[in-house]
């Protein structure tokens, strides 16, 4: 696929619990399936998610985490390991009729859901032009451009369909994992000295890299029943045990939203010297895939 440039926003910390103050910076694009804008539908039979729209990175809809072809300090064996579980257990989740395995980047973080993505079935509010979804698009969470969502599309009550995250949230009863506010980062690759090996680290505020994982649990709903919240807390275990056995004190476990989909990793959470590309950079795409081991 021939990458493009565009500008996206991407979170700065806000004063409430993550939420955000955009900003601009430039990122590579997403294939176009990979990643898809969301809103929420209040129906009968419980909110629906829809993840349908290119535009901004809401919701993965590949079913699986990536996997290196090749270990690296960045993604061990015991990441390769972690996985390899996790995708087992994506896997042999079977989605209900009309509906796909979606990782929903909440406002408070990531959560398993079931989701329709097929043609709009509701457009929430006009919204203005804005450019294709990417890497780092903004999160749920961000000031809104998204555009001119009125009182009513915000209130959890309303029967119209809603893209607003805290609307989202109430809907679903996707409540905080636990983890600290801030907890999301702005992921760099980084070579500590020429013709080194390459490092991650997420120090600044951003929305690459979610420090020290955990998946989010929501109300049980058409949309995250009995099994997707099985396999939340076994995948939560997993992420756990994984983190225990971190390479060194000063290293996190991270799951981290390449351009390619979201992976493990082990990252730096304090500033570090050296050469740095971050996702603002032309090679940042080719340089994250060689840093994480994944296929040329």
């Amino acid at each position: 696929m021939q990458l493009k440039s565009l500008i996206v926003v991407v979170l700065t910390l806000g004063p409430h619990i993550g939420l955000a103050q955009p900003t601009a910076r430039r990122v590579p694009e997403l294939a176009d399936d990979d990643c898809r804008e969301a809103y929420v539908t209040p129906e009968p039979q419980g909110p629906v998610l829809h993840c349908t729209r290119k535009g901004w990175c809401d919701c993965f809809i590949r079913p699986t985490w990536l996997a290196a072809a090749r270990l690296t300090e960045n993604h061990d064996a015991t990441l390769s390991e972690a996985t390899a579980q996790i995708n087992r257990i994506l896997n042999s989740l079977t989605p209900p009729q009309g509906k796909k395995l979606c990782l929903y980047r909440s406002l408070y973080g990531p959560v398993l859901l079931w989701a329709k993505t097929g043609a709009d079935l509701a457009e929430p509010t006009p919204r203005p032009a804005r450019p294709s979804l990417a890497a780092g698009a903004a999160r749920a969470g961000a000031a809104s451009p998204r555009g001119g969502l009125s009182d009513v599309e915000k209130d959890p009550q309303s029967p119209r369909p809603t893209r607003d995250p805290q609307a989202i949230a109430n809907l679903l009863g996707i409540q905080p994992s636990g983890r600290a506010a801030g907890a999301t980062r702005l992921a760099e690759v980084f070579w500590p000295y020429p013709g080194g090996p390459e490092f991650w680290k997420c120090v600044r505020p951003g929305n690459d890299c979610e420090v020290s994982p955990r998946l989010n649990a929501a109300a049980r709903t058409a949309s995250h029943d009995e099994r997707l919240a099985a396999a939340t807390e076994e995948i939560n275990r997993i992420l756990e045990q994984a983190a225990q056995k971190s390479p060194g004190s000063d290293r996190s476990l991270c799951l981290l939203f390449t351009p390619d989909g979201p992976m493990l990793t082990w990252t730096f959470t304090t500033e570090r010297p050296g050469r740095v590309v971050g996702p603002d950079d032309p090679s940042f795409r080719r340089v994250a895939r060689e840093a994480l081991g994944l296929a040329p």
